[in-house]
């Protein structure tokens, strides 16, 4: 018995309708992944690319192969072609895409010879994390300690009995045989050249800290845009750790930068970055030194902002950006040379539970560490942490000739 075929507005809607939705949507799967591809490419070397390169991978690729799926079913049940030729390319660019992220962006291959990491002689283990305008309380001590850093950077640091209760929680770094007054208000058992407290940024070291210098963005947010107070402008900080004890044959200093950049989403990074090098090169030459009971002197000085070993803080702007070689020229992302799976250190923060779902796929890796030529990072991981948007990374470096 032959099955009739469809009359009226079925038949109308498999004819016509069906097809074209097929089409559409392998179409529409295409553009969307060559935009992201477009992306990939320029990053945010334009002020419209940095757009483009900001949508996840999962958000574009996932959607594409979303968009593949809709337009095998509607042509399956299609009278006439639609998208035939469209889709078998689809799923191509789909197909090395998706290994693109699995294996260029996520460095999946790693999982096969990942090793717990173990800080050996000739590591230093460092842990940054921007704190943020959040209630921490006590929770981030049971995060912090565990991981056993040399070098604990607090970006954003609550002035509070918590940032006390971390520092004391964290005295095995330096220990002192008597309570130490680190700052106005802050004692404890910590040898205080080994801490400093400089504006929204806390540091402690087990190396003692030779000098520390802060310099501070122009404000760059357009005068026609509501201006941030100048205490959240953007700053670079840098701390030169005595390193002469754990390497006797050198290297005797390391010079770290703790950055903390403009977070406006319409603000170019290129701005940004610019902003951020012409804030080094003006810096004003005033640097701190301890005297070793817990105050810091300021010194004038001709000298210049020193050259980085390890350049770590918020960015503001996600890994692989051609803006940080504006700032970081000739340096190497840890999480490239060491890091693998979903690295996204920040997400927003949205009250509605639905609208919230999306944004736990996206990978807005902002919270960056790059090293120097003289280092190398032999780990790098992310921690969740207890509150707020952003998680504290921890990262393994090692100098090069060891």
């Amino acid at each position: 018995m032959t099955k009739e075929p469809p009359k009226g507005p079925i038949k109308w809607m498999r004819r016509r309708l069906l097809p074209a939705g097929a089409k559409f949507a392998a179409l529409g799967g295409l553009c969307l992944l060559v935009l992201w591809i477009v992306g990939r490419v320029l990053t945010d070397q334009y002020q419209w690319s940095q757009f483009l390169w900001w949508v996840p991978p999962i958000w574009a690729v996932g959607s594409a192969w979303i968009l593949l799926a809709v337009s095998a079913v509607l042509g399956k049940f299609s009278l006439r072609t639609g998208g035939m030729i469209l889709r078998p390319i689809l799923t191509l660019a789909c197909i090395g895409c998706s290994v693109f992220v699995v294996l260029g962006i996520w460095r999946m291959h790693r999982v096969f010879n990942v090793v717990t990491p173990v800080a050996g002689p000739a590591t230093i283990r460092v842990l940054h994390w921007n704190q943020s305008a959040y209630n921490t309380k006590d929770k981030a001590v049971d995060f912090i300690v565990p991981v056993d850093a040399d070098l604990v950077l607090i970006v954003n640091a609550r002035r509070n009995q918590h940032r006390t209760s971390l520092i004391r929680a964290l005295d095995q770094m330096a220990p002192s045989e008597e309570d130490e007054r680190l700052y106005p208000g802050v004692r404890a058992n910590f040898k205080p050249n080994h801490a400093t407290i400089q504006g929204d940024a806390l540091v402690l070291s087990r190396f003692p800290i030779i000098h520390t210098g802060t310099t501070w963005l122009d404000n760059i947010v357009d005068s026609e845009e509501t201006s941030r107070p100048a205490g959240q402008r953007g700053w670079i900080m840098f701390v030169e750790l005595d390193l002469s004890k754990r390497y006797p044959d050198g290297p005797s200093s390391m010079v770290v930068w703790i950055v903390d950049l403009p977070s406006e989403p319409m603000l170019w990074r290129m701005t940004s970055m610019q902003a951020a090098v012409n804030a080094v090169n003006k810096w004003n030459g005033v640097y701190r030194v301890s005297d070793g009971n817990g105050n810091w002197t300021a010194i004038n000085s001709d000298d210049p902002f020193p050259e980085p070993d390890l350049v770590i803080g918020d960015f503001n702007t996600i890994r692989g950006s051609a803006s940080l070689d504006t700032l970081a020229p000739a340096t190497k992302d840890a999480f490239a040379q060491a890091g693998h799976g979903r690295a996204g250190s920040w997400s927003p923060r949205i009250g509605n539970k639905f609208l919230r779902q999306p944004f736990k796929l996206s990978e807005w890796h902002i919270d960056l560490a790059l090293t120097g030529h003289r280092w190398s990072a032999t780990n790098y991981r992310l921690i969740n942490s207890p509150v707020g948007p952003h998680k504290m990374q921890v990262l393994d470096i090692e100098p090069v000739n060891n």
